[in-house]
């Protein structure tokens, strides 16, 4: 009888560590499975954010640090008065023309743009990976470039050739209440360009891990 139960007792104590051996080696499996799983999203949410970074926000990043510098150095204006500028510079060109002996020289004075152009703002905003940028980012680029449109086509309608106005005339043209209205709306959006690319930007970096404690990024008063 003895014998018996010592017989069931071994078989019992035998089953019982085949099923926690068991049990134990599938835990095993899933805890290598999950972290498998956590190692691959990380991976992938890392390969997420670092293109985020190179083809949304810090092209654009750079263009908002440039024009600060400049802002520093050359002009008065303010952030909440102009968020983002565009440079002018003064063309001197030197013509001869030859009519018989006499040879008559002038000198033709013009504007070009400067080292901050909006043509090159908009040609960086749409090379931005739109599927990559955050909605915010998205909504603003369009409000901005579609105000763009909307004073360009104004100007064209209003302004054939500025070089025939005086100063004093364009500020009469552009009290216009009509570009006042649009001129305003570009300036709240241009604002919120400015405070999404700093935002987007130190917020991709931070996900990365990368030190974002350059003082410049805190620098731009928006």
């Amino acid at each position: 009888m003895w014998g018996l139960v010592e017989t069931l007792n071994s078989m019992f104590s035998y089953q019982l560590w085949d099923i926690v051996i068991k049990l134990l080696a599938a835990f095993g499996t899933i805890g290598v499975g999950v972290a498998a799983y956590r190692k691959y999203s990380y991976e992938k949410n890392r390969q997420i954010y670092e293109r985020r970074l190179n083809e949304v926000y810090a092209p654009l990043y750079r263009i908002i640090a440039m024009q600060e510098k400049y802002r520093k150095l050359f002009t008065h204006t303010s952030v909440e008065e102009k968020p983002i500028l565009y440079t002018k510079m003064i063309n001197k060109e030197l013509h001869k023309i030859s009519n018989g002996n006499v040879i008559d020289i002038y000198e033709e004075i013009y504007e070009v743009d400067g080292i901050l152009t909006k043509k090159n703002l908009l040609k960086c905003l749409n090379e931005t990976n739109f599927g990559l940028a955050r909605p915010e980012l998205l909504t603003i680029i369009s409000e901005y470039e579609l105000l763009i449109h909307i004073q360009e086509d104004w100007e064209k309608r209003n302004i054939n050739d500025i070089e025939e106005f005086s100063e004093k005339q364009l500020q009469e043209i552009y009290n216009d209440p009509e570009i006042k209205k649009i001129i305003n709306e570009e300036v709240k959006v241009e604002r919120l360009l400015v405070k999404e690319i700093i935002d987007g930007y130190r917020e991709t970096v931070k996900r990365l891990g990368i030190s974002n404690e350059y003082k410049s990024i805190d620098s731009f008063n928006v």
